[in-house]
């Protein structure tokens, strides 16, 4: 050890004081690059979540390893800030993916509602009004299409019952 940022100075480790690398494998790697710890580690010190570094020389060589820990309490509040953000990210975007998808789907559907309402209507023999097909009529798409195709038969339906009723009458 050159230095410890422990405030306890008792309890940290003191210049030149020897440390057994051996539980700590990165700890090694981290003469060929910069590595940190995969799980935390604990040692007489408490219990880290460590990250190492290199020190290299003017020729590029690894001469030393510097190290960070970080107290696993604050590496563990730190996970469940993440985990709460997440969760409440996750949720108000469930929520605007489901409203979204809500409007849409109705958009989509009401079309379809009035037509299949005026078809039932012409099936029971009622009267459909041709005029309130007039605004799913005017748009480019399949389901204008449609409703143009429908209105055109709806008066022709009518039309027809009618004059079938006159003849009969």
């Amino acid at each position: 050890f050159v230095v410890s940022a422990s405030e306890d100075v008792e309890g940290r480790a003191h210049l030149r004081e020897p440390y057994d690398a051996s539980n700590a494998p990165e700890m090694l790697k981290a003469f060929d690059g910069p590595i940190a710890d995969v799980e935390m580690g604990a040692d007489e010190f408490g219990v880290w979540l460590s990250g190492y570094a290199p020190i290299l020389d003017e020729n590029g060589n690894s001469i030393a390893i510097v190290g960070v820990d970080m107290l696993a309490n604050d590496v563990l509040e730190a996970q469940s800030r993440i985990r709460n953000a997440s969760l409440i990210m996750f949720l108000i975007a469930f929520l605007v993916i489901f409203v979204t998808v809500f409007f849409l789907s109705d958009t989509i559907t009401r079309p379809l509602r009035v037509l299949t309402d005026a078809a039932h209507m012409l099936e029971n023999d009622e009267q459909v009004d041709p005029e309130t097909l007039a605004p799913l009529a005017r748009g480019s798409d399949e389901l204008s299409q449609l409703a143009r195709v429908f209105r055109k038969m709806v008066e022709q339906v009518q039309t027809r019952q009618q004059n079938l009723k006159q003849e009969v009458a």
